[in-house]
Formats: structure tokens, sequence, C-alpha cells
């Protein structure tokens, strides 16, 4: 299994640990708080996943006071996510992998408390860039694009990420779930919030320095909507992520439009920069 990495830790937990709990709940949704949350490793069940301590997890819950009648579900996503899910990749999230990795970047993380929940369709794209199916060409056709070097188990490494790093209301979520704002800027200190995922994204590209970079069409969406509220503060990092080398764009994993998307938005590019290729390859086994 996957395991945290200690530098990503080290970047990431520090910024986001002390802000659980300092926003309370949507005002619609009694439920539903805008907490900090990043992509753990499977299984996921205990906070140690979360590139957590045990005594981290500890005083996070007597930090947050829920509604009264509420359960204090802070932690309600560390929950094992189902065996057929996690069949299909071996998951390291946010904090598990390393340097020249795959990074997916998502727009923000929703309301849904489930990791289990979250996770199942991401998963699957994931596994669509090792093996999918084109059944205009042959119904049971599997095509193979890229897969992990034989000394790392199997283990694809892929780092997956939000612009945003608190929960709220997505652009999932369709109208009427915030007032004039664009729902990327609801909750009570969008602008902090959009400081601190700012500087978390700097470390995790610092960090990791990606070969292959995909992009959602729903994280593209939220940077063009941040870049025209705070130009400034976000300019060097969006500005890194939209001229990388390995940019591809791609349907959020959320859409079932296209379930092939991902591997042909991949394999179109590669197939047209040979750079890029050799790249990848020096990392990954490709199959073009």
């Amino acid at each position: 299994m996957a395991q945290p990495s200690k530098p990503l830790v080290a970047a990431l937990i520090p910024k986001l640990v002390d802000e659980f709990g300092r926003r309370g709940y949507h005002k619609d949704r009694t439920t539903r708080p805008y907490d900090p949350w990043w992509w753990p490793v499977t299984p996921a069940n205990v906070v140690e996943d979360w590139g957590l301590t045990r005594e981290q997890g500890a005083r996070i819950l007597q930090q947050w006071h829920p509604p009264p009648g509420q359960k204090n579900d802070v932690f309600s996503s560390l929950c094992r996510v189902p065996q057929r899910v996690t069949n299909l990749v071996n998951f390291q999230g946010s904090i598990g992998a390393t340097a020249g990795c795959i990074v997916v970047l998502g727009e923000r993380p929703s309301f849904n408390r489930s990791f289990a929940g979250a996770a199942s369709k991401l998963f699957e794209r994931i596994n669509s860039l090792q093996n999918y199916y084109v059944s205009e060409i042959n119904p049971v056709c599997d095509l193979k694009l890229i897969r992990a070097k034989a000394d790392e188990g199997g283990a694809l490494n892929v780092h997956v990420s939000d612009v945003v790093k608190f929960r709220g209301p997505t652009l999932r979520d369709g109208p009427g779930c915030s007032s004039h704002l664009p729902l990327i800027f609801d909750g009570p200190d969008p602008e902090r919030m959009i400081d601190i995922s700012v500087e978390c994204l700097q470390e995790e590209l610092r960090l990791l320095d990606p070969v292959l970079l995909l992009r959602t069409h729903l994280a593209r969406r939220a940077m063009g909507e941040i870049r025209k509220r705070y130009p400034g503060a976000v300019k060097a990092i969006f500005d890194r992520i939209e001229q990388h080398p390995g940019l591809v764009e791609v349907l959020h994993w959320s859409s079932d439009k296209d379930r092939n998307n991902w591997p042909l938005r991949v394999r179109e590019r590669l197939t047209k920069d040979a750079a890029l290729a050799e790249r990848l390859g020096a990392n990954f086994n490709l199959y073009l």
C-alpha cells in the first residue's frame, strides 16, 4: 500500500490542520462545514492515511463543536473504501505521490462527507489511464496506455489535488447554492481560503515537478474565476500550471460524458509531442 510522503505531509498539513472548525457550516446545509480537505492514501480508514498523527486527529475533534443534536462528524470521511474500488488502483492521493508523477487537478472538495463516495469515479478515471476500451474499434478490446515501472509494485504514481482546498459548493452543485458570488467564493473568508490553497499548490508542484498535469474542465473554470478576483495573488502558480509542458485538458472525473476522455486526450497529446512522450516514458511504461 502507498504511504504518505513526508515532504508532502510537511508542506501541506501544517497549512491545513488548524483550519478545521473555523468557518462554521453552510447556511443552508447545517451538517456541511467549510473545512479543509485533501486526498488521502487508501484505505483511508485511519488518521495516518491522511498524513495526520493521532494527536492531531484528537485535537481536531476537540476543536470542532457541531450544532446541537448533530454528531461530531469531522472525520466521517475516514472510512474504508470498498475493495471493488481499491482493486482498481493503489491510490496515493494528495500526500502519497513522489517526484515525476502525474498530477490530476480538480476544482474544490464538495460537501460529500464520504471519501468512499467521492473516490469511486476518480479511481475509475485513473484506472482508465492504464486500461481502457474503445467500443468503436472492438467491444472487448483492452487497450493499455500508461503503466507503472515493474519495480514500483503496480502503483501508478498519481497525485490528485484541488484548486481550492476547502469544502464548499462547487460548479457541480448548479445554481441556487450561493448568492451573487460565483460558487467558488462561497464561504465566510474566501480570500484566506484562496491564499492557503495557492500556498499548498505552489508547494505541491515544487516538490513533485510532475511530468504530466491533467487539468479538469471544472478546475480550469475555477482558476478563471479566481484570476478575475485575485489576479496578483494567483498569477505565478496559475501561470505555471497553464504553461506546464505536460498540461492536458480533460473532463472532471464526475462527468459521465466520455469515460475514455482521459486516455484519449493523453494519447493524442503524446503522439503529437515526442519530447513529452520521452519524458513520461522515463518514469512510466508507455504503450503508444
